[in-house]
């Protein structure tokens, strides 16, 4: 027997909903229409990018929350909040988001220990960046295109490298949990574009395109034995459709 989901929540439709613990902090969530409050369903959380196109990154994985049993959250972080780089430093974006994730808990049957995370652009800024501050919480991570990109090397101050994180956020950076999560790493082999590209001096260290960013960020974990996927997309750009959509819910599935 289906089980109706508690409260304000409904089933099979995307709804923007707001935090009770923080009245600034807009969401989506989406349940699939044959949710049943079994702990067989899992989360999905996509992060928007500078645009804040969070409805519009939701909308994309339903399909794949169909199919697969997710439910899908998508914060659509205050402007206020740094949340391309965690907010380290101010007010953290990462612990924002693992707050909404224990209320979509409390109110849902499913599985938050660790949750999917999706991340593009300025997302996946946030996507990857997590992956090392919160390596814990995560089952599987898609970080497409990050506009700028942290290495996993104390050579480097945040946000450039991790020097100075346990300072700043008061965690301690763990190659060894980080390996832990299954990663993927996917850009679009003619994302050379410097448009809305952040090109302060530490941002270029990495390289000048997205593209050159995340060969840098591959280069940088292959080194440091973090294992993950590697995807150039032949003849795609920068922005969001099915020819980054497809690959990421087909990593997502081979980790079910």
């Amino acid at each position: 027997m289906t089980v109706p989901a508690p409260r304000q929540y409904q089933v099979g439709t995307l709804r923007e909903l707001t935090s009770s613990e923080h009245p600034e902090q807009a969401y989506y969530l989406y349940i699939p229409p044959d949710f049943d409050g079994s702990s067989a369903f899992r989360l999905l959380v996509t992060i928007h990018g500078l645009s804040r196109g969070a409805e519009r990154y939701a909308e994309s994985f339903i399909a794949c929350a169909d199919r697969h049993h997710y439910i899908l959250l998508a914060p659509l972080f205050p402007t206020t909040l740094h949340f391309q780089e965690l907010g380290i430093g101010a007010e953290r974006a990462d612990l924002r988001l693992l707050e909404l994730v224990d209320e979509v808990a409390g109110e849902l049957a499913v599985q938050t220990d660790k949750f999917d995370l999706f991340g593009y652009s300025g997302g996946a800024q946030f996507a990857h960046r997590f992956l090392y501050v919160q390596p814990e919480r995560l089952r599987s991570v898609v970080i497409g295109a990050p506009g700028t990109v942290t290495l996993p090397s104390d050579r480097h101050r945040w946000p450039l490298g991790v020097r100075g994180l346990t300072r700043a956020a008061g965690v301690r950076f763990s190659l060894e949990e980080v390996r832990r999560p299954r990663v993927l790493l996917i850009v679009g082999a003619e994302d050379v574009t410097v448009e809305d590209l952040n090109q302060s001096p530490w941002a270029m260290h990495a390289g000048s395109t997205r593209l050159g960013r995340a060969r840098s960020l591959h280069a940088a974990w292959l080194a440091a034995g973090i294992e993950h996927e590697y995807v150039e997309v032949p003849e795609a750009g920068h922005g969001l459709d099915e020819r980054i959509v497809e690959p990421a819910c087909r990593f997502l599935e081979a980790g079910l």
